[in-house]
């Protein structure tokens, strides 16, 4: 008797081992709530600022996500070196479908791979996330340069600063309120596409805006009366 239960121990154990592998081998295949996606976001941000980072198995979740990805939040953010998404809220592969060009711009690129992640890739949210000392924000405030490149970047911004300049009294106080506003603006050139404006009212996306503190690693999430149109179906908890 003490030798089959030994053997029925053994293989209890085997099962547990290899259900627990499944688990960890598809665990980026399995798609998080939408109520919880913003709160997965704050807490990897919260893990990054206190520098206590979950580990990940790249190696692994290279060959799981050979077979296809399955994002569930796009982040357009800065180009600027000091933003990594995927460090600043402590993410593995496949998790963020991110979209980087100075200043968080939405041109009509950035809006075409929007599209393209909202409609073929199923993602659930997007986060517009600014960031302090941002240079393309400053370069707006400052006016147009010699570059006609650089130029079709400031003219995007261009209305965030003029409102900062109009409404601020020092510099510093102006850069923040254009890094601010220039995401809202950003959220609003969103609802020129009918594929996102679409898959908001019906509930099947959530758009957030954020601004990134280089100095302390810390995001903060712009509140919803603060964008253009009310959020449904996700929750700030």
């Amino acid at each position: 008797m003490k030798k089959i239960n030994k053997v029925l121990n053994y293989k209890l154990l085997v099962f547990i081992i290899f259900t627990l592998s499944l688990s960890t081998s598809y665990s980026q295949s399995i798609r998080v709530p939408k109520a919880n996606l913003l709160n997965k976001l704050k807490v990897g941000n919260h893990n990054f600022v206190k520098n206590d980072l979950a580990k990940f198995d790249f190696l692994e979740q290279r060959e799981v996500l050979s077979k296809g990805q399955h994002p569930e939040t796009i982040i357009v953010t800065c180009s600027d070196s000091r933003v990594a998404p995927e460090y600043i809220y402590n993410t593995g592969l496949g998790e963020l479908f991110v979209i980087r060009v100075a200043g968080n711009v939405v041109d009509d690129v950035a809006l075409g791979s929007i599209e393209y992640a909202v409609e073929h890739l199923k993602a659930k949210q997007i986060v517009v996330m600014g960031h302090s000392a941002c240079g393309a924000v400053t370069a707006s405030l400052k006016g147009e340069t010699e570059s006609p490149y650089i130029n079709s970047i400031i003219k995007i911004i261009k209305p965030a600063a003029t409102e900062a300049k109009e409404k601020c009294h020092s510099d510093s106080e102006a850069l923040m309120y254009a890094i601010k506003q220039n995401v809202i603006n950003q959220i609003k050139i969103m609802h020129k596409s009918k594929i996102i404006s679409e898959a908001l009212e019906s509930g099947e996306i959530s758009i957030w805006g954020a601004i990134y503190n280089i100095a302390s690693g810390q995001v903060e999430f712009i509140e919803s009366n603060e964008q253009p149109d009310k959020q449904k179906g996700d929750s700030h908890d």
